[in-house]
């Protein structure tokens, strides 16, 4: 597998501006270099050049059991390739391509770091849950970019998602490692635009009957219909079906206002949605100001009392009845079955809880409060 890496760039763009033409460009981003030489700003390198770069970051820092890089991710967006980086990769990715470059990477890092977690394919958006940039682009070509899966349809019909983690699975088969520790993909839903919608919208994570109707988030199989995203079940699931044992990371998300009482409560619910629905890494793209009300959706599972008081590790079925629109999330301490807490959005909840073998279960619930600016 070949890739390229950047080498001198204030050398390549005098290079590239003397020959290059350029096509209608929004004025912010000045005009696209189409016909510039890519090794002028880079020089390709295959295998024996990552093998190098990983050794020397595990003679500098280690392993990943002994506090080196833990986990490697697989590239990044690959949707946008033959966009951002047009001189060297023009072409949009394919089926075969992702495959090959990854599992290329994935083969020197585990052989390198056997103790190493390796995240791929670091995918885009939800349309990257069926098809790949060429399948998207020749359907733009036809009106729509579910409209012409010609690459699917090559791989039997099978959705890239599903077609990517059955190779994987399939190469465990035969050589008995492990070569990808998560499936990793970027996830940018539809949150809401007013308060109320908003706050609602978290449910786009989850629950299947709550309907959206997005361009990019849709049902392709019934020509862009309206769709419930319920995302993280619906990834879950596709795990399970083609290389069970497989991690969920979602790497990059955002809801945005986490500036406002509202952005906040709903990073909380969806903090707390992760967890309920077995996504094991997430990383948010954009982290909220320590002063601003987003950092308290983190505040009140990791330090809500301001002394370490902290939600436990443990994750509780929910053993009460409740009727409330943002759902609280049960957890034991490590210290016992009778220390129990739940994080509630909700102001004014009356909770009925029942022991699992009638025990009565003591109750903290940590609500989410902070301060209020006034102007």
């Amino acid at each position: 597998a070949f890739s390229f890496i950047s080498s001198n760039p204030r050398t390549a763009a005098a290079r590239s501006f003397s020959r290059r033409r350029s096509r209608p460009r929004p004025s912010s981003c000045g005009s696209a270099i189409l016909t510039n030489d890519p090794t002028d700003a880079n020089f390709q390198v295959d295998q024996s050049y990552q093998q190098e770069w990983i050794s020397y970051l595990l003679s500098r820092y280690g392993r990943g059991n002994q506090g080196g890089a833990a986990i490697w991710a697989l590239a990044n967006e690959p949707i946008w390739w033959d966009n951002t980086n047009q001189d060297i990769h023009p072409n949009p990715y394919t089926y075969d391509e992702l495959l090959s470059l990854d599992m290329a990477s994935a083969i020197v890092i585990k052989q390198a770091d056997p103790t190493a977690l390796v995240s791929g394919p670091v995918a885009d958006n939800y349309s990257s849950i069926w098809y790949s940039k060429k399948d998207i682009v020749s359907g733009q070509a036809k009106g729509a970019w579910w409209a012409n899966p010609v690459d699917q349809n090559a791989h039997g019909g099978v959705p890239i998602m599903a077609w990517y983690l059955q190779q994987f699975q399939n190469y465990e088969t035969q050589h008995h490692v492990r070569l990808l520790d998560y499936y990793d993909t970027h996830a940018y839903l539809a949150p809401g635009s007013t308060p109320a919608t908003l706050l609602d919208s978290t449910r786009e994570w989850w629950d299947p009957t709550y309907m959206v109707s997005d361009y990019w988030i849709c049902d392709p199989a019934k020509n862009g219909a309206p769709t419930a995203p319920q995302l993280i079940p619906r990834l879950r699931a596709i795990i399970d079906a083609n290389y069970p044992g497989t991690k969920l990371a979602i790497t990059e998300y955002s809801f945005g206002s986490l500036d406002t009482i509202t952005g906040a409560l709903a990073q909380a619910d969806i903090l707390g949605i992760f967890g309920r629905e077995g996504v094991d890494l997430a990383t948010i793209w954009g982290p909220p100001k320590p002063t601003d009300p987003g950092a308290f959706a983190w505040k009140i599972y990791r330090n809500y009392d301001g002394i370490g008081g902290a939600f436990g590790e443990t994750r509780a079925a929910r053993p009460f009845a409740i009727v409330c629109r943002h759902h609280p999330f049960p957890q034991i301490q490590r210290t016992g079955f009778h220390a129990f807490k739940a994080v509630t959005l909700c102001p004014n909840v009356n909770m009925k809880f029942h022991g699992c073998c009638g025990d009565l279960l003591s109750l903290k619930r940590v609500s989410l409060v902070m301060p209020v600016r006034r102007s």
